[in-house]
């Protein structure tokens, strides 16, 4: 990745570049920008998106993706030397290892796609499903569903379109206020609180004011101007095909627009959905927020309807405890993230 460990980021640019060199990829599991696994977040789509760019440094400008890089030749790859994927480890000192039951989801990707970088993140998803929770359909069809949504709704009420890393080690605004449910919001099983449901210490509270290095937002627009003709000509580091993409806000994914172009907000881009008329960027932002805390609240809805399939196991009552933290946390979030955007802008979204 490029900067940090955040919920999206354009690729690195010396992956593809330096062609002789030996690469790996590192990655994080341990969530510290992403919730600190009291939110979930399943990493398999994520790191298939990276694995999945085309850094076009191939031959003649032609495809050459980060899993070409990353896999020698003998398996199909492109490294004369072998590359590989690093992965930061999740796994701490609870009791279910992870703090949140379905982040062992993240451990397991991270092997699966070390070992084998073709495979698809719902396969990956569903193998390990079906071991955790003994192959019982219900359930694992449930789990599958909610992995594969959680990536990009914590995206939708954190950083939609490439806004960029807006979390803070301090929230300036006070914390969030505790879930209202008797077993307290965010424990896991047999109670164990996670070192971070107090305090949540570092990189946890959102808060887009003190993280303006990082993002760029002001009366005007929100976006920073990293293009060709922008003062930091950030893109120019890609390759030909690449700088063609990103330079263009008509052809750059839609999720990284706002990583390399300044834009007003009252220009016109697609909705999040793809489809209809042209929507304001402050629109479109205010859109995936509300969006996004709806889908949240169907993926908890969808776990409590495994209570009788999970009868006595403390497993279910450890994640339902953490969606009522997550969903206290987003709407949070949202309101934060939001209402500044909207203080500044000097409208409502």
């Amino acid at each position: 990745m490029l900067l940090t460990f955040a919920v999206r980021e354009p690729p690195n640019p010396m992956i593809g570049g330096m062609q002789k060199s030996s690469i790996m990829m590192e990655v994080d599991a341990a969530q510290q920008y992403l919730g600190h696994q009291i939110h979930v977040v399943n990493l398999a789509q994520s790191w298939k998106w990276y694995l999945e760019w085309d850094t076009m440094f191939g031959e003649d400008g032609g495809s050459l993706t980060v899993t070409d890089i990353l896999t020698d030749e003998e398996k199909g790859g492109a490294s004369l030397w072998g590359g590989g994927l690093a992965c930061v480890s999740n796994i701490g000192n609870m009791n279910n290892y992870t703090a949140h039951v379905l982040a062992a989801s993240n451990t397991y990707s991270c092997g699966r796609l070390g070992w084998d970088p073709t495979l698809q993140p719902e396969q990956i998803d569903r193998e390990w499903a079906s071991m955790t929770f003994n192959s019982a359909k219900a359930i694992v069809d449930t789990v599958v569903d909610i992995l594969g949504r959680s990536w990009l709704v914590f995206e939708g009420y954190t950083s939609p379109m490439g806004i960029g890393f807006i979390v803070d080690q301090d929230n300036p605004f006070g914390c969030a206020p505790k879930t209202n449910h008797s077993d307290g919001g965010g424990k896991g099983p047999d109670g164990s609180i996670c070192p971070a449901s107090g305090d949540h210490g570092d990189h946890y509270w959102m808060n887009p004011c003190a993280s303006f290095d990082f993002a760029n937002y002001s009366e005007y627009g929100i976006g920073c101007d990293r293009t060709l003709e922008g003062p930091e000509k950030m893109i120019n580091v890609y390759s030909t095909g690449v700088q063609r993409i990103l330079n263009d806000p008509l052809l750059i994914p839609p999720e990284l627009t706002l990583f390399f172009h300044n834009l007003a907000w009252t220009d016109e881009v697609v909705p999040y959905s793809g489809g209809g008329d042209k929507i304001p960027v402050s629109q479109r932002i205010g859109d995936r927020h509300r969006a996004a805390l709806i889908e949240l609240q169907g993926m908890a809805d969808a776990w409590n309807k495994l209570e009788d399939e999970m009868e006595n196991d403390e497993r279910w009552s450890g994640v339902r405890d953490r969606f009522l933290q997550q969903i206290n946390d987003a709407a949070v979030y949202s309101e934060q993230i939001v209402g500044y955007y909207e203080s500044i802008a000097g409208y409502e979204f």
